[in-house]
């Protein structure tokens, strides 16, 4: 196997653990989505595209890009630390509450919390200068670019902030409360 197809596994509520072999050169776009069993994501350590970090999530091999968090991985906190958040790397993750984009994030792309409905708190560290949350929502400052509003936000009224040019899609799935 090369190559594993967007939502390849898409709403298995059976699968805890895959095994990615070492000729996995691509992970489609959220090809786990709603694995909310799936805990374990092992790659083989020969593949020359991804690995796996010391808490289990799937990185690029050169350790810049978070792929792939586990969406049945059952922590409540996590430190982001890579230059790039991919597209859907927490989809459907219910157990993750707090969030902490480092200060070394520099792109965040589409949709990576999407479906993560207990995240409570989205905090940016010290230093980052290019993402802000206000009123709830992930903002990309310099690209004018509403990223995700939080779920759990109680706010009843949301009124798009000043400058904003573009809305991620799905950014407001499930924002029960608006």
């Amino acid at each position: 196997v090369e190559s594993i197809h967007e939502n390849a596994f898409a709403n298995n509520k059976i699968i805890e653990e895959i095994k990615i072999g070492k000729d996995v050169k691509d992970l489609g776009n959220n090809p786990f989505f709603q694995c909310i069993d799936l805990k374990n994501i092992t790659i083989n350590e020969s593949n020359s595209n991804f690995k796996n970090d010391a808490n289990g999530v799937v990185e690029t091999k050169d350790g810049k890009k978070l792929v792939v968090y586990p969406p049945g991985k059952k922590d409540t906190e996590y430190v982001i630390q890579y230059e790039t958040i991919g597209s859907h790397s927490f989809n459907g993750n219910n157990y993750i509450e707090n969030i902490t984009i480092g200060s070394n994030v520099k792109t965040i792309e589409t949709n990576p919390f999407r479906r993560c409905d207990k995240i409570k708190s989205i905090e940016i560290e010290s230093g980052n200068t290019l993402f802000e949350v206000t009123n709830g929502i992930l903002i990309e400052k310099e690209k004018k670019r509403i990223i995700t509003y939080i779920s759990t936000t109680t706010t009843e009224i949301f009124y798009v902030p000043y400058g904003i040019e573009t809305i991620d899609t799905n950014a407001f799935e499930y924002a029960i409360n608006l």
